[in-house]
């Protein structure tokens, strides 16, 4: 629904295609056919451009009412996302070969969400390497790989990033729930809404070490999430080497109104001056500061 928006605003990858929103409005799984129809549509529309779809990610905030989760004390903690998938080959085997599919039509990326360890990594993988080599016994050829990538929410991963980027081709970096691990609060919970903190100084420089590990490796980096359509948060990002962002559409003109107004070594000046603050009110009056000035 946001192709033609979209469209009208001038922008031409699909950033962040998240896939469990087609599942979550239907009362049932979608079959591997369900799924190739609306994947094509995305490729053939945006598929010159680039288009990074983001593996199944529900359960937790995001369940799907036609299936049983059982009973969880903490369901986003618990069985959901990648964890659910690799248990579930019925689900994640169509899921794999209508993306792999869809990708012979353009660029597509693959993203792997809530990726915790490199043993789910390499498992992921493994799978989608299964579901290529039936596809391309059935057609006879072979198949176009699409680039594998991680989605970057978890700190077990920010600690091990050096070992995971080895193995990917690329990250996203999901703030919003990096920020609610990393401080282990409830991001839905308004009783605790002024614990989440994209200013705080453990997190910048969480995505400090990301950024620097990322340029190191040679591997792009998209930051996605509230803080990338956030302008206060731009120079921030930009300062940090953090210059891929996957936006809602709607944000598009508020982000480049900020990025018109923006030079390149003020933002990293800010971040300088930033991370030698000790609070996330500090840094961000600082940051208020320098947008307004």
């Amino acid at each position: 629904s946001d192709l033609n928006l979209m469209g009208r605003l001038g922008i031409g990858p699909v950033g962040l295609y998240r896939s469990e929103f087609f599942f979550m409005v239907r009362n049932s799984f979608p079959d591997e056919d369900a799924q190739y129809r609306v994947y094509s549509q995305v490729m053939e529309r945006c598929g010159t451009h680039g288009a990074t779809f983001r593996l199944l990610d529900v359960g937790g905030d995001k369940p799907l009412k036609y299936f049983d989760w059982g009973r969880e004390e903490n369901p986003s903690l618990g069985w959901r996302s990648i964890r659910m998938l690799l248990q579930r080959p019925d689900i994640l085997t169509p899921h794999l070969r209508a993306l792999l599919r869809a990708a012979q039509l353009g660029e597509m990326r693959i993203v792997l969400p809530m990726i915790s360890t490199l043993a789910e990594l390499r498992e992921l993988k493994e799978r989608l390497h299964e579901a290529a080599v039936s596809l391309e016994a059935e057609r006879g050829r072979k198949l176009r790989m699409p680039p594998v990538g991680i989605m970057i929410e978890i700190p077990s991963t920010v600690i091990q990033i050096d070992a995971f980027l080895a193995e990917s081709d690329f990250a996203c970096l999901g703030t919003n729930d990096l920020i609610q691990y990393l401080f282990a609060i409830d991001r839905g919970n308004e009783r605790v809404a002024d614990s989440h903190h994209p200013y705080h100084p453990a997190f910048l420089q969480a995505l400090q070490r990301i950024s620097e590990a990322a340029r190191a490796a040679g591997k792009p980096v998209t930051v996605c999430g509230e803080m990338a359509a956030d302008p206060a948060a731009v120079p921030l990002l930009l300062g940090l080497g953090l210059t891929s962002l996957s936006i809602a559409p709607a944000a598009a003109d508020s982000v480049r109104e900020s990025l018109a107004s923006l030079e390149l070594p003020a933002c990293r000046q800010l971040v300088e001056r930033v991370l030698t603050l000790s609070t996330a009110d500090e840094i961000r009056r600082e940051t208020r500061a320098f947008v307004e000035g």
